[in-house]
């Protein structure tokens, strides 16, 4: 009896301490950072940052606003999520310390008439996200003492993959400058660039993801020309686009040599770039992303 006593003891102790070390084994969750933000446009681009930061659990989503002209889709981009739905200009922007401009570009001269006729003591940090429009031509509606922030995100901040760039002026300060950034990786990447390159960026990463779209799109079509279900042949597009840019990020190696690496000789594949390459495949994707880049120009 004593000895069962004994080993009970001990299998007891044992149980106590894998649960320690589970419990210590858990990962630490990041603090939702508190920053008052109001977010102007609830389209496909807001709804998408909106649904960005909620998933993250990055900023507290008590502490935003949606505004939209259109009550409904303020609503909607709201739902699920702990944010708040302003109705008027002046309610999103009380005591808001930043404001995403996620509307568009032909709306950016109301929208920016509105939010300076609305605010009171306060200069908050605005972000636009509006395609065509410079730093420089939003200090002419609004002054040169407003700290201004051009960033440009993808439809990919719904799932907090935006591959998102930024450029500040003069007036931003380091603090701002920080919270900017914790906004931004709340819904993906964010890098800063001169804004120089900024339509190179737009036409690239801001139009990509409908070129990646397509290729999916493409890449299931041949399947089910091959005999393949639908369904069956977009999750193995799908799969395979998700591994292959992993891979990608992952291992640092050029593009051109890990597709030397696939291909084996006299094999599959080869048959299948060299097909790519007589269509004109690279040329197809640098005429898109070049079509983009002209019309940004022109906007």
């Amino acid at each position: 009896l004593p000895r069962r006593g004994r080993a009970a003891g001990g299998n007891a102790k044992k149980t106590r301490k894998k649960r320690r070390l589970k419990k210590e084994a858990a990962p630490v969750q990041e603090k939702a950072a508190v920053i008052s933000l109001a977010i102007f446009g609830a389209g496909n681009l807001g709804s998408a940052i909106v649904q960005g930061i909620a998933s993250s659990g990055k900023l507290n989503m008590k502490n935003i606003a949606i505004y939209d002209k259109v009550l409904t889709r303020a609503k909607a981009a709201a739902k699920g999520c702990k944010a708040r739905v302003a109705e008027s200009v002046r309610d999103a922007l009380d005591g808001c310390e930043a404001v995403i401009l996620a509307v568009k570009p032909q709306n950016m001269p109301e929208v920016l008439e509105e939010v300076r006729a609305n605010l009171t003591y306060t200069s908050p940090l605005i972000i636009s996200t509006a395609a065509g429009w410079p730093i420089s031509q939003i200090e002419l509606l609004v002054g040169k003492d407003f700290p201004i922030a051009r960033i440009m995100p993808n439809i990919n901040a719904a799932v907090g993959q935006s591959a998102t760039v930024f450029s500040v002026n003069g007036a931003v300060t380091e603090e701002q400058s920080e919270k900017l950034c914790k906004i931004l990786t709340a819904f993906g990447t964010a890098s800063l660039v001169e804004e120089s390159h900024f339509a190179a960026h737009l036409a690239l990463s801001g139009a990509g993801p409908a070129f990646a779209y397509l290729f999916a799109d493409a890449l299931a079509r041949a399947g089910v020309r091959l005999g393949l279900p639908r369904e069956e042949a977009l999750t193995a597009a799908i799969q395979t686009l998700l591994g292959s840019a992993e891979n990608l990020k992952a291992s640092g190696i050029h593009p051109q040599e890990l597709v030397d690496r696939v291909c084996s000789p006299g094999g599959i594949t080869i048959e299948g770039v060299l097909a790519l390459e007589e269509t004109g495949f690279a040329a197809s994707v640098a005429g898109a992303v070049s079509a983009a880049f002209e019309k940004n120009l022109a906007l």
